[in-house]
């Protein structure tokens, strides 16, 4: 006899990359065509990212391979010596150091999270993150995009805006996929 069911929320890990070298962050290069498994009730982006480029570098997140700027609407907010608002049509998800940054072993840390990614309605992605500049000068940062489209995501990608569009070696990014499921007690 079966007395009941219960609604839990499991979590796996659809791609887990650490860059052996300089690269670029896309889904597709694990799953055939670019289709991540589907399903999720929220996914979360974990990454440890460093441009290859020297300077501070904008990193966007293109969602099945839609790269118009047109098609999303970007907000960045930012606080530490300075603070500084922008908005613009961009995939603008967050920023990185790049390889000129001092210590030459910081990683901007950045955590991403996109709930209802397979929903019939517009996607919203919001970051948290972290940029070190210099020995003297952090900051604390949000950012977050609206993707004017209504199809559920299937491939993400991340690029910086440096004239490689890398990112250096170890170079981290986890994505995690989180959805309910009912279980028989």
């Amino acid at each position: 006899a079966r007395s009941g069911a219960m609604d839990v929320e499991v979590q796996d890990v659809p791609y887990d990359k650490t860059l052996g070298a300089s690269g670029n962050v896309d889904t597709h290069e694990w799953w055939p065509s670019g289709t991540l498994p589907s399903g999720y009730d929220k996914l979360e982006i974990t990454a440890a990212l460093r441009g290859a480029d020297t300077g501070i570098r904008d990193i966007t997140c293109y969602l099945n391979g839609d790269s118009t700027a047109a098609n999303y609407r970007s907000a960045l907010h930012y606080g530490g010596s300075a603070h500084s608002v922008a908005v613009a049509d961009s995939a603008l998800i967050t920023q990185c150091a790049g390889s000129d940054t001092v210590p030459s072993n910081t990683f901007t840390r950045a955590e991403i999270v996109c709930n209802f990614p397979a929903s019939a309605t517009n996607k919203e992605l919001c970051s948290i993150y972290v940029r070190r500049d210099s020995e003297t000068t952090i900051l604390a940062q949000q950012a977050a995009f609206q993707w004017e489209n209504t199809a559920p995501i299937n491939r993400i990608q991340l690029l910086t805006n440096g004239a490689s569009t890398n990112f250096v070696a170890n170079s981290r990014v986890q994505i995690h996929g989180f959805k309910s499921v009912s279980i028989l007690i």
